[in-house]
């Protein structure tokens, strides 16, 4: 049992810092709030009830998570729920850390790919056009630090301080050339890396049944309340 825990905490640990290396401050609390208000009891929340714990607005927290499930780093289910009158198709959010893990190593492995590929006589800037500062130069970003300004729901490469689209250009910046590039990429995120390299030695439990990753039914019961395909709801009880 200890061992899992441990497991299971380093799993954490791992969203932590890829949260803190690759996302906005929103999504920053958005995953911390999942980490801490899903598990064994809870294996799934609504959007709007983590909206309401992490006092963000509901908007907010459903764009995050839409994003983050594209990027294959939370899962959702539905559900049909009665609320007041209506039967509403109800939402559950969750991370699911064996994609999580597969994802992120993913995404690793093709920042790796991308910079072992680059010629070795150039390194592509991406530059903001339209920024300068009093010496009339434009910002730029080499192929590893332009990593933190991508756009993920446009796919562009953003300035982030006119959020006009970067545009690459082949130069150097300063005296590094673009093999200095990778191995400083592999120093920035040694932490993560390792962290990635100690999962491997990790058998995540098998996934529940989606019925098990959501929580038992509430509320008003249609038929009269006899719970036979409810699977625990109680809105027949009458004491």
């Amino acid at each position: 049992m200890e061992s899992k825990a441990t497991d299971l905490r380093l799993v954490q640990d791992v969203v932590r810092m890829v949260a803190r290396s690759f996302y906005e401050p929103e999504a920053v609390v958005v995953l911390d709030g999942l980490l801490y208000l899903t598990g064994e009891e809870r294996p799934s929340i609504k959007d709007e009830d983590l909206a309401t714990e992490l006092s963000l607005q509901h908007k907010v927290v459903r764009g995050v998570l839409g994003r983050l499930e594209r990027e294959c780093l939370v899962k959702s289910f539905e559900r049909k729920e009665t609320k007041g009158v209506k039967e509403i198709q109800q939402q559950y959010w969750r991370i699911d850390y064996k994609l999580f893990l597969d994802a992120v190593k993913l995404r690793i492995h093709k920042m790796k790919s991308g910079l072992h590929s680059a010629a070795v006589e150039n390194v592509t800037l991406y530059v903001c056009e339209t920024c300068e500062d009093e010496e009339g130069r434009h910002p730029s970003w080499d192929e590893y630090e332009v990593q933190e300004v991508l756009n993920n729901e446009l796919q562009i490469f953003e300035c982030p301080y006119c959020e006009n689209e970067l545009q690459a250009q082949s130069g150097n910046k300063s005296d590094e050339g673009p093999a200095d590039i990778h191995p400083r990429l592999q120093k920035q995120l040694k932490r993560l890396i390792e962290a990635l390299n100690r999962t491997e030695e990790i058998t995540l439990p098998a996934p529940r049944p989606e019925s098990m990753m959501l929580p038992p039914k509430t509320g008003p019961v249609k038929g009269g309340g006899d719970g036979a395909n409810g699977g625990g709801e109680r809105g027949g009880e009458s004491e």
